[in-house]
């Protein structure tokens, strides 16, 4: 048995005939699964991605485009970005239910797009918002409780090259957040 505590959805159209295939991306004590779900209701495991650093049950996913931004409050984890490109091929190639017994184990090293750091206290997030409009990336849940780890505002817009742009420093940690007009947030003050 998998511990698992988040799971994201994406779908993807084939230009080639117009069909749209629903993805699962979920988030593992060890890493984050990429499951299609099949028009006959079976769920096909595409692949995993290992964690940049420790285990940790808290692994946030969000999805932008065609990339995932993937969060975890295991130290030193930062945010993996990935091209969700490399889940699609895999389906493509999917021609039969024979090859569900083959997931691809992707490689920390060679199939990210990037991976995101500075921004991040210790390198960990409880939780990632996307606000897709304005290509933002909000990480929450950072720690230490600091006037540095609020709200961490990440601009997405070239998902090859992560970039802070803010953070609230008046408040020292935020458990959680939605996103509208205004913000909505848990937060603890110091």
């Amino acid at each position: 048995m998998q511990l698992g505590n988040d799971i994201w959805g994406w779908s993807a159209t084939r230009t080639s005939d117009g069909v749209t295939r629903e993805f699962g991306l979920i988030g593992q004590f060890d890493g984050t699964a990429f499951v299609e779900v099949l028009p006959t209701g079976q769920i096909a495991y595409l692949g995993r991605l290992p964690p940049q650093s420790g285990t940790a049950i808290w692994r946030d996913i969000k999805v932008i485009g065609e990339h995932a931004y993937i969060g975890s409050e295991a130290f030193g984890h930062g945010i993996q970005v990935f091209d969700l490109k490399c889940v699609r091929l895999k389906a493509l190639m999917l021609l039969d239910l024979s090859l569900l017994k083959s997931p691809k184990e992707f490689n920390i090293d060679t199939d990210l797009t990037a991976w995101y750091y500075d921004g991040l206290p210790r390198g960990s997030s409880h939780n990632l918002v996307s606000h897709a409009e304005k290509n933002l990336i909000i990480a929450v849940g950072a720690k230490p409780r600091s006037d540095i780890s609020g709200l961490i505002l990440i601009d997405v817009a070239d998902p090859s090259n992560p970039k802070t742009v803010g953070c609230t420093g008046e408040v020292d940690y935020v458990h959680e957040y939605a996103a509208s007009r205004y913000a909505y947030i848990i937060a603890a003050m110091h």
